[in-house]
């Protein structure tokens, strides 16, 4: 798969939820016989989170999800989703490998999973929860730096070793949204799954530490993950990594495992330079780490039906 037609935002402007939704329309209306939109819920304060759907033109054999900025001061996940999208709407019929999986594919893009803190430039909600720690999976551990907590604004209570993951699983309607669309697409062959977040320059399979044994990774597909991971380091600047942190129980990228054994990953874009932090992190340089980036998207995209039966990943781009 080349990827021979970018799109050009020679501005670098990054996208709020506003302008993202202006995006999506746009493309909507460019591409309206490949693309869909839709709400597959509401945050907090009310804000649809939007999910574009690239149709496939045959029968969908295969699904993806990629998502972007469930922290929302992690600018650079949603926007790679929005880069990834176009990229894919231009090189549909100039591409034939790229047009061909496409054809066989549902590809599903949130790119904003926390429209509040995205608008408001702060990792968690509104309710002041880490939604990517509000998932039933080794939820509000204590060595996962998790507490539950109702509500908490300040910013000086979620710490990294003081998280709230909020009062329980899925107790905030982002990730309640999500849990529930997931569910359908798990009936149309849901094949794999990526997490975007920033800012630490690397591609993660599941948490390491598995306590229950059902969750651990078995001999074949810890190969899976690590061929597929060798791949993106070679056409990106990520790293292959297995996360082995004691501070991100109750994430995404765990949970869709568990609950769907199905390949997930954890894509960590840019340098160290860039972390967010609490909001206010640096923000620039946009199209170079979009094309430096959206390779492990296309690679991922590429080896759907491998990912699928849980095969080794060796279709190159």
């Amino acid at each position: 798969m080349i990827i021979s037609d970018l799109p050009d935002w020679e501005k670098e402007e990054y996208h709020n939820y506003e302008q993202t939704i202006e995006k999506i329309n746009s493309l909507k209306e460019k591409y309206y016989d490949l693309l869909s939109f839709f709400p597959i819920g509401k945050s907090v304060l009310g804000k649809d989170i939007l999910c574009v759907k690239i149709k496939s033109k045959n029968k969908a054999k295969y699904s993806c999800l990629i998502d972007g900025c469930i922290h929302g001061s992690e600018w650079e996940s949603g926007e790679l989703c929005l880069y990834f999208l176009e990229s894919l709407l231009k090189n549909y019929g100039k591409d034939k490998n790229l047009s061909k999986v496409m054809d066989m594919s549902e590809i599903n893009v949130i790119p904003i999973l926390n429209p509040d803190g995205r608008q408001k430039d702060r990792r968690w909600n509104e309710n002041g929860v880490d939604l990517n720690r509000n998932f039933d999976v080794h939820y509000g551990r204590i060595f996962g730096g998790s507490v539950k907590r109702t509500k908490s604004k300040d910013k000086f209570t979620n710490l990294w070793f003081f998280i709230n993951c909020g009062k329980k699983a899925f107790s905030e309607p982002e990730t309640l949204s999500f849990k529930e669309y997931t569910e359908i697409l798990n009936q149309k062959n849901f094949s794999f799954y990526v997490n975007c977040h920033t800012a630490s320059q690397k591609i993660i399979s599941p948490t390491k530490i598995m306590i229950n044994p059902q969750y651990s990774l078995k001999k074949e597909e810890k190969e899976i993950f690590n061929y597929a991971k060798n791949e993106i380091s070679k056409i990106t600047p990520y790293e292959n990594k297995e996360s082995i942190s004691l501070f991100g129980y109750g994430n995404a990228c765990d949970w869709i495992f568990k609950e769907y054994r199905i390949p997930s990953f954890n894509l960590e874009l840019l340098s160290k330079d860039y972390t967010a932090g609490f909001g206010k992190g640096k923000h620039d340089k946009l199209n170079y780490w979009m094309k430096k980036s959206i390779p492990a998207l296309k690679y991922l995209l590429q080896n759907i039906e491998k990912f699928d039966k849980w095969k080794v990943p060796n279709i190159k781009i």
